[in-house]
């Protein structure tokens, strides 16, 4: 989110959010808070130690909350499958949502 409002291009930045806003309605996302992380983003490092603290606290957050996939942009992330194996979880690019 970050980047899509530092973006210059106030049209580019209309175009970002409102596929963001389309995603949330039609694909029903919701959005959680970071609670009870801890052991869980221990073992995230444990697996993938290439996994930033900040990711590995919003992997830990979406598993707290038993999501079924995770949306990022992230490489280390997408399709990690000894993450989403452990864990249970689809770690996609929103292009796939599409």
């Amino acid at each position: 989110m970050y980047k899509i409002l530092k973006l210059d291009d106030i049209g580019k930045r209309y175009d970002a959010l409102n596929l963001i806003y389309s995603l949330i309605k039609t694909k029903k996302i919701r959005f959680r808070s970071i609670t009870g992380t801890e052991k869980i983003v221990q073992k995230i490092k444990e697996i993938d130690e290439s996994i930033t603290p900040t990711d590995r606290q919003i992997l830990a957050c979406a598993i707290v909350h038993k999501v079924k996939t995770l949306v990022t942009l992230d490489k280390r992330l997408i399709s990690n499958k000894n993450i989403e194996k452990e864990f249970k979880i689809q770690i996609k690019h929103p292009k796939e949502l599409i």
